[in-house]
């Protein structure tokens, strides 16, 4: 008996601000969110009362019921109703075990989600949340879920979730797999994905809710098979050449065929594109490298030139010096030219010991410099003096100078053709053709 007393003492507590307040908007008939008369604005605040207090005790089992009379019959008095209705039936479905009932729990869920909108509007954010829950809830239903992702975006763009971009692109890969989602939707969804995360964490880069999506989609999107050269030569190769002037989607093309290592003519396509529009040092000289790659030489000697000429700092346009040199020794087999390559190297940064490597071996590869063996045996010496100074100037390159220095040492002149020649040891002597340069005998 104390304990019937007791509840209905409580009930009373509940019930009788709730009834104050019903008298108040009873008189008020514009404002109809509590029910149309006053006997239904008396049930909607008796019951919105009853189950606030059960929600603050985390009492959702007893609190499922008058949530549910407030839901049916005065569905506009707070948005609260379906923002804490959503929480009862997650929490319910969390420790039901009966498979019917927790089917029913998440009809009611998606149902709440569907009233929100209705009464509350917000439908982009809504039913992203509603996606997020359904697919947690109904794992099988990736393709509704998908839908659901999609329409949310669709509506929010960058104002989208971090959770809702991350968790489509989940589902993407999924249904990516089971051959429902194609290559080309992949590509375009993470590029999209990548754009609005990146604006996010621009304008919040302490969110590290926002920068574990964006790692997210980053691993599904390298591991998932998708960008391979081919598919992007398929998919972007089109839409570059429909509109060559979109700069931003040449750049994010370029950026795809970059992480794939694609050397795909497409690839040096939009970086000439690119560079047009946006010239620097170092876009041409990746663009040189390409041309390289592709063993047009001619081009690759123009995009490093390019890249040498907008360089301002000295220690890279040495480095490009040297690349240009290789070029010319190697790929050209032009020697004049390599050699004053590497001479413009040392000019640029005097520090930069490699330099006088790449002038060794320039000088050992020479092989038609003299009009006797005698005169075409000399250019190792001045080969050897170029190693001997690279580390001087670089220690760390003693081993590689060594070991080019012991090799070369061995096709110097004999003694017997220098004292023939009458020179003697350490005696200065002019390397001809278009070398030009002084060494002494050994």
């Amino acid at each position: 008996m104390k304990t019937n007393k007791l509840i209905s003492i409580l009930l009373v507590a509940l019930i009788l601000p709730a009834l104050a307040f019903a008298q108040t908007n009873i008189k008020d008939p514009k404002d109809l969110k509590y029910g149309t008369d006053s006997v239904k604005r008396i049930e909607c605040l008796k019951n919105l009362s009853l189950y606030g207090e059960l929600f603050k005790q985390d009492n959702f089992k007893d609190a499922k019921r008058p949530w549910a009379r407030v839901f049916t019959n005065c569905p506009m008095a707070s948005q609260n109703t379906y923002i804490n209705g959503a929480k009862i039936f997650k929490s319910l479905l969390e420790v039901e075990t009966d498979q019917v009932i927790k089917g029913q729990y998440l009809d009611t869920l998606m149902m709440v989600y569907d009233k929100r909108i209705e009464f509350f509007g917000r439908r982009g954010y809504v039913i992203g949340r509603k996606a997020i829950d359904f697919v947690k809830y109904s794992p099988d239903s990736l393709v509704a879920a998908y839908k659901m992702f999609n329409e949310s975006i669709d509506l929010l763009k960058g104002k989208s979730e971090e959770q809702v971009i991350g968790t489509r692109y989940q589902i993407a890969k999924q249904l990516y797999d089971q051959k429902i989602v194609t290559a080309e939707q992949m590509l375009n969804m993470y590029i999209q994905s990548a754009e609005y995360l990146d604006a996010q964490i621009a304008a919040k880069p302490e969110d590290k809710g926002i920068q574990n999506a964006k790692e997210s989609v980053e691993f599904i999107f390298a591991t998932s098979g998708v960008a391979t050269c081919e598919n992007l030569v398929a998919i972007f190769g089109p839409k570059f050449k429909a509109n060559p002037e979109n700069i931003d989607q040449t750049k994010k093309i370029s950026s795809l065929l970059s992480n794939a290592n694609c050397k795909d003519q497409l690839f040096i396509d939009v970086s000439e594109n690119i560079y047009k529009k946006e010239p620097s040092a170092e876009a041409a000289f990746n663009i040189a490298r390409m041309f390289e790659a592709k063993g047009d030489n001619e081009k690759a000697v123009t995009y490093y030139k390019e890249a040498i000429n907008k360089q301002a700092n000295a220690t890279e346009k040495s480095k490009y010096y040297l690349v240009l040199s290789n070029l010319y020794n190697h790929g050209l087999n032009d020697k004049p030219a390599a050699k004053a390559a590497a001479y413009n190297a040392i000019e640029s940064d005097g520090t930069n010991g490699m330099a006088y490597m790449v002038l060794g071996n320039i000088y050992a590869s020479v092989r038609n410099c003299g009009d006797t063996d005698f005169a075409k045996q000399t250019i190792f010496w001045l080969a050897v003096d170029k190693y001997t100074k690279a580390k001087q100037i670089d220690p760390s390159l003693a081993e590689d100078a060594n070991k080019s220095i012991a090799t070369y040492s061995q096709y110097f002149p004999k003694k017997e053709e220098i004292f023939f020649q009458g020179l003697t040891n350490g005696q200065a002597v002019t390397i001809g053709c278009w070398i030009n340069e002084t060494t002494y005998v050994r």
